[in-house]
């Protein structure tokens, strides 16, 4: 070959190489979303539909078809932190109490209108103070909170007054008098006189300032004493030691007179006997049966002769417990501020004490005027589940805190009211939200779109005695929990001390930790727990203390064993390497240190039931994990109930009941292949199978997971056996073994376990109940032809809106609560080169079975630079309550119906193709059917299938009617007029006159459409009432139905009829759907006829 044949060649191959690269096909590729991300997460928080449409969507190049598609659907969260806290610290200085209604704005509105008036000082609570709790003209005090201001002497030795509860040695013998607390000279030695090498002393204790109130002088406490005493002669006795108490008083608290001793009322003085029991004269000369003259006060106190005071011991016949009611006179007081003073006096002994436990004296639940009210409330309000501009919660209100002390028989309940009627809240369970208990009270069951705006109800009650009042601090409600140490609920120590509002470790350190704790009122009895019901995965721990972080150690704890634990910063967010249910906070203090609150501020994630995929957003679901016992979307709390229909419905609680071989077997659930688990625990209840050993199981392969050990009641918080087992999920999971139980309707494959209990000694028919399973897993799965992604986004590019040579498909989720998917690995190719083209013939607005045949026409074509050629063609009819797809072949020139053809019937033999330029024209003939319900929207389209597979970009019809819906198969009589033999028309249907010739002239319809129904799918009746039985009608006339639904119609009436006769007219035999009642003019009766009255007149020209 010489140079210019070589030179020919290499042109024409570049020729050629040119004309190839001219007339092929251009692809595109996109592998992000349309916001630039490869990875979003989709949050479906939105209240009242929990929809997402927007994060997920896909940019794609305008008329270019989709040719594959594919992406990872994985677990995800939705996350929420967000809360507002109401205590004092939002007031500014001097602005007021932030419990006061004249100055929050209207956050209170309490159950007294005192509360409310211009001078509060009569309302039941003490509104004007940083804390909230109940108040009275009086003093009450039972000191079950703290010392409340009581100050005990200086020790004797090491002895004085001390606030205790009755310990090892079980003093006082019966208890405290009112609740645990109580004050006393002695609870761990049963004989205080020989607490001193001293002869003679006294203990004394002083309460603080209290007011008197005008006309409210009465006082009264609870007293126990066993004193020294010595025998006289035959049963009378000398007493030397005693107990009393003085008095001093002041106009301002600040300038007070002399101690002074203040006499015991006799008359409201009860549990003793005056001069034999408990209660006696002193004297100045030795006298049996009475206090002998060494009681006369210590220091500036005396004690006058003849006065009574306590003394020998007051339990007695009459009184077994020993607690007396001892009366005091303060009248002399009123209007001033008063102390008491509470002395015991030690003096010489005089001989062997008769009595032989000699504790001293105690007291409890002191009262000064009034008692408390014995219950009041106070509502909060109004509180919303989103604090703009955060987003809301995805499910209710989050968690309640409230920081309330509640001692004694006093208590402290929430209820929720709707604020916009003052209703108590029923949650999604169906529960009344009233009377809740606890510090933190969880409000995730609250329907937030049914109750937009919710109110408080705190219910303060005092308890049967009156004396007990619940001091509340403050409340959060939202996503933070903590302690400002006002109340040691929740809180335990090693070492250290409380003190009001505070806890100090001890010169060589000490540890503190806060673990929240809630009842869960669905056990029986209620169980406390240490659990959310809503995972969290982060958590930003606050501790505020005198250190400032010198010498101190913070831990976080969690839950679950892959959530992680923490050494943080204080303050400072820490995310957890999986969810946890439950969190602790711990500080460990090498020396001294005073702390004053700690705070949890808690990142709750939220999983998604129910959860769906549309792409395209056309009503149609590509994907989803819909069945109930799949629990949600990465997390499993379900155990299958039951399976119905192909459904598998769930339960959160399962019994299991022994056979006659001592074995307990099922509890099915279900976790997603491939799942990686990272929690996994179960609780029981009601058990009575004994010491049973307890197996999970899975196909053919099983793990111990541990025993019962006998226990009724087992929950995580007893950290046993199943606190965590998720190690032997994932083995089960892992294990080639076992088998995938089932594929779901949308590819999902799931693993069935079970668990089995095994005690050959246990009988049969006992039982163990199961519930509170939860397990947290990831999971990820590609979703690709199986799910027909390319389709629906090539049906949702020919439907879009074209911006800028994109169309934003969308990628709608939902679901049936709040929660989270994360999307990534975009893989999508396109290619221009496919064309469709879809006409309807006629001027439809829907879809309807009118015994119509509707004609579409489409044509398709495939570019011969993409290599493809037409196999086929494909109508495909989409809605919300149906699909149905209709196919043609070009292999053999064949018609037949893909899928749904109980909804759309082809035409075969009324259907064609015809050959056009570059492709093929195709006339499709079909009739709806009434199969196909109601739907406000259809999609059509008309799309081409190419020899290798693949379906070109669709043409499509969009039908959404203004009035109606776009498949509707309810109809009625739209319309009647009436005219008589002369053509006169009658327009009061109770008052025909005519002779036996009327005309009826009116409409069938589908409700709310001009369309009319299948004429063989109805007739009409003309019926007349029967005289003998007026329920009756009998028919005199009817006819079929009419094609258009028009009709004029001249029923036949017998000709020798005369007089006035009730007739009507009714749609009859319509199989379609329902019959709706004609319009409210005509006057329908029970049965949707159209009665008329008519007066026949034989003679009537």
């Amino acid at each position: 070959m010489d140079m210019n044949d070589r030179h020919k060649k290499a042109t024409s191959y570049l020729i050629l190489g040119l004309m190839i690269l001219s007339t092929t096909a251009s692809a595109a590729s996109v592998t992000t979303f349309s916001d630039g991300s490869a990875s979003v997460d989709v949050e479906l928080r939105d209240l009242g539909n929990y929809q997402n449409s927007l994060d997920g969507a896909i940019s794609l190049p305008d008329g270019e078809t989709i040719t594959s598609a594919s992406l990872n659907v994985s677990t995800g969260f939705a996350m929420h932190d967000d809360f507002v806290t109401y205590d004092q610290s939002l007031m500014p200085q001097g602005a007021g109490g932030i419990w006061d209604a004249r100055y929050n704005s209207g956050l209170t509105t309490y159950d007294d209108a005192n509360c409310h008036a211009a001078d509060p000082s009569n309302c039941p609570f003490t509104s004007t103070a940083p804390s909230l709790s109940l108040t009275s003209q009086g003093y009450n005090a039972d000191w079950e909170t703290g010392a409340q201001g009581m100050t005990p002497g200086v020790p004797v030795d090491i002895f004085n007054w001390e606030r205790k509860t009755p310990g090892m040695m079980n003093i006082p013998p019966s208890g405290c008098a009112s609740g645990d607390y109580c004050w006393g000279t002695n609870f761990d030695d049963n004989d205080y006189s020989d607490d001193s090498q001293m002869s003679d002393y006294d203990y004394t204790m002083d309460t603080p300032a209290m007011w008197v109130y005008p006309t409210k002088g009465a006082a009264t406490f609870k007293s126990y004493h066993s004193t020294y005493f010595r025998s006289a002669s035959g049963s009378n006795y000398y007493y030397e030691d005693c107990a009393y108490v003085a008095i001093q008083n002041s106009s301002d608290a600040t300038a007070w007179s002399q101690w002074q001793y203040q006499p015991i009322d006799i008359q409201t003085t009860q549990g003793l006997q005056q001069g034999t029991q408990g209660l006696f004269q002193k004297t100045t000369t030795t006298t049996v049966n009475k206090v002998q003259s060494a009681c006369n006060g210590k220091g500036s106190i005396s004690v006058p002769d003849n006065s009574w005071v306590l003394a020998g011991k007051s339990t007695w016949t009459n009184n077994p417990t020993g607690w007396a009611t001892i009366g005091l006179d303060l009248s002399a007081h009123e209007g001033k501020y008063v102390k008491l003073r509470f002395v015991l006096e030690k003096n010489p002994l005089q001989g062997a004490p008769v009595n032989a436990s000699m504790p001293g004296w105690y007291v409890d639940a002191l009262r000064i005027g009034d008692a408390l009210p014995q219950s009041s409330s106070v509502v909060m309000k109004s509180f919303s589940p989103q604090q703009p501009p955060n987003p809301g919660f995805p499910e209710g209100y989050g968690v309640l805190d409230v920081e309330v002390a509640t001692t004694g028989a006093g208590s402290f309940t929430v209820d929720v009211l709707d604020a916009s009627n003052g209703q108590i809240v029923s949650d999604t369970n169906g529960n009344t939200m009233t009377d809740l208990e606890g510090e933190v009270i969880e409000l995730w069951d609250i329907d937030s779109d049914q109750y937009g705006l919710i109110d408080l109800r705190f219910n303060f009650n005092s308890g049967s005695s009156r004396m007990n009042t619940p001091v509340m601090h403050g409340f959060t409600i939202g996503t933070k929990v903590g302690t400002g140490l006002n109340s040691s609920n929740s809180v335990y120590t090693m070492g250290g001390t409380f003190g009001e509002g505070t806890w100090s470790s001890d010169s060589q350190g000490g540890m503190i930790v806060y673990m929240p704790r809630m009842n869960d009122t669905s056990w029986s009895p209620m169980l406390e727990k240490s659990r959310f019901d809503m995972p969290i995965m982060a958590m930003k721990a606050t501790i505020e203390d005198s250190c400032g972080g010198s010498g101190r150690q913070l831990i976080i704890m969690t839950n679950s064993n892959q959530s992680g634990q923490f050494t943080p910063a204080n303050g400072q967010w820490h995310t957890f390497a999986s969810p946890s249910t439950g969190v602790g906070f711990a500080a460990q203090y090498s020396g001294a240190c005073t702390v004053y609150g700690i705070w949890l501020e808690l990142r709750f994630a939220h999983t998604s039931t129910g959860i769906t995929l549309d792409v395209a957003g056309d009503g149609d679901i590509e994907w989803g994990m819909t069945d109930s016992a799949y629990g949600s979307l990465g997390r499993q709390q379900m155990f299958r109930s039951q399976m119905i229909g192909g459904i598998n419905y769930g339960s959160p609680n399962m019994t299991l009941a022994m056979n006659i071989n001592g074995i307990a077997e099922g509890a099915v659930f279900f976790l997603p292949k491939g799942a990686q688990v990272n929690h996994a625990d179960i609780s029981w209840d009601n058990a009575d199978i004994g010491n049973a050993s307890i197996e999970l199981l899975a196909g053919p392969s099983t793990e111990l997971l541990g025993y019962t050990e006998s226990a009724i009641r087992n929950t995580p918080d007893s950290y046993g056996d199943m606190a965590e087992f998720y190690s032997q999920v994932q083995n089960l999971l892992d294990d080639p073994n076992v088998p995938t139980s089932h594929p779901d309707e949308y590819g999902n494959e799931w693993v069935q376990f079970r668990f089995k209990f095994t005690n050959p000694s246990a009988q049969a028919a006992t039982s163990i109940l199961l519930k509170d399973l939860d397990i947290f897993y990831t999971w990820s799965r590609t979703l690709s032809d199986g799910n027909n992604i390319a389709r629906e986004l090539n049906q949702g590019v020919a439907l879009g809106s074209p911006l800028g040579g994109e169309v934003v498909v969308p990628m709608k989720f939902s679901g049936l609560s709040g929660g989270g998917v994360v999307l990534d690995n975009l893989q999508i190719t396109s290619e221009s080169g496919y064309d469709s083209t879809i006409n309807m013939t006629g001027d439809a607005s829907g879809l309807y079975d009118s015994g119509e045949v509707y004609e579409v026409i489409t044509t398709h074509s495939v570019d011969v630079s993409t290599g493809a050629s037409i196999a086929g063609a494909s109508l495909q009819f989409e809605s919300a309550s149906g699909l149905s797809e209709l196919r043609w072949s070009s292999g053999n020139d064949s018609f037949w119906s893909e899928s749904g053809s109980d909804l759309v019937s082809i035409m075969v033999a009324l259907s064609s193709s015809t050959d056009i330029a570059d492709g093929k024209e195709i006339t499709w003939r079909f009739r709806v059917n009434s199969d196909w319900d109601d739907a406000s929207t259809v999609r059509l389209f008309g799309t081409l299938l190419t020899d290798g597979g693949s379906e070109g970009l669709p043409a499509a019809i969009f039908f959404s009617p203004s009035s109606g819906n776009a498949v509707e198969n309810d109809a009625s009589i739209s319309s009647l007029t009436v005219y008589n033999q002369a053509g006169s028309e009658q327009t009061d249907l109770s008052n025909i006159n005519s002779n036996n010739v009327l005309t009826l002239e009116g409409a069938i319809r589908f409700e709310d459409l001009e369309v009319s129904p299948n004429p063989a799918a109805y007739s009409l009746v003309f019926e007349m009432q029967n005289d003998s039985n007026l329920s009756d009608w009998d028919i005199i006339d009817s006819m079929p139905g009419i094609l258009g639904g028009n009709f004029s119609w001249q029923p036949t009436i017998p000709a020798l009829s005369a007089g006035n006769d009730t007739y009507r007219l009714r749609l009859a035999n319509y199989t379609g759907g329902d019959t709706n009642c004609p319009p409210a003019a005509l006057n329908p009766d029970a049965d949707c006829g159209i009665p008329m009255t008519v007066f026949i007149d034989q003679f009537s020209p």
